[in-house]
């Protein structure tokens, strides 16, 4: 995209992405073979959700971005043709380029079932008395499954860490600023990621806990 922008990317971590995600100050796009296409404007300053929907069996990814009360459809294609099959890896990363807007991410999830529509409000639980204490919650998923997606077991002001891997010599920080408001996912927390506009590379990634093979599914 002109000006350059941010990556958010899943796929293969010794091949290459299945799918990947562009996102400037203006606009959220895909590249879709050697184009880039957009999917929609995005407002200023405000928070999105993102969720993609990968079907393996049939080499297809779509999805939604937006707003509760804004949500664009992402059509279904085609997973990236280089791309070998797993899905094993998520990164963002962004390239030394002083065009690119400073960006705040926070609530990175992958699993097998549906994620529920972008919402401010929990999803609905069977009854008040089996509200789970969604901390200690969150801390099991953390220590049986290795994603920490809503980062609230991170440190504020330094970069992120295990299971997260920042790249080489980036900047990326936890930040209690960088707090989503979408609460389909995780209920609302204190800490989430920034990368800064700082004209340098900047990235963090994860080995999937799960390997997903598109002759598995």
């Amino acid at each position: 995209l002109p000006g350059g922008s941010h990556r958010f990317w899943i796929g293969s971590r010794s091949s290459s992405p299945a799918v990947e995600v562009m996102i400037d100050s203006d606009t959220i796009a895909m590249r879709s073979g050697d184009r880039v296409e957009t999917i929609r404007s995005l407002r200023s300053n405000q928070w999105h959700n993102l969720q993609l929907t990968l079907d393996l069996k049939s080499g297809t990814v779509s999805g939604s971005v937006g707003l509760p009360d804004d949500v664009v459809t992402i059509p279904s294609r085609h997973l990236a043709k280089a791309w070998n099959g797993t899905i094993d890896f998520v990164a963002i990363d962004s390239p030394g380029n002083t065009d690119v807007p400073g960006i705040a991410i926070d609530n990175l999830g992958v699993q097998d079932r549906p994620i529920a529509p972008v919402s401010r409000e929990l999803p609905a639980t069977p009854s008040a008395s089996r509200e789970l204490d969604f901390a200690v919650l969150a801390a099991e998923l953390q220590s049986l499954a290795g994603i920490d997606g809503d980062f609230e077991l991170q440190t504020d002001g330094q970069a992120p860490a295990t299971p997260w891997g920042p790249g080489p010599n980036s900047v990326v920080k936890i930040r209690a600023g960088a707090q989503s408001p979408f609460r389909n996912l995780f209920p609302s927390g204190e800490l989430g990621v920034h990368l800064p506009n700082s004209g340098a590379y900047n990235g963090f990634g994860q080995t999937l806990p799960n390997r997903w093979k598109a002759s598995q599914t």
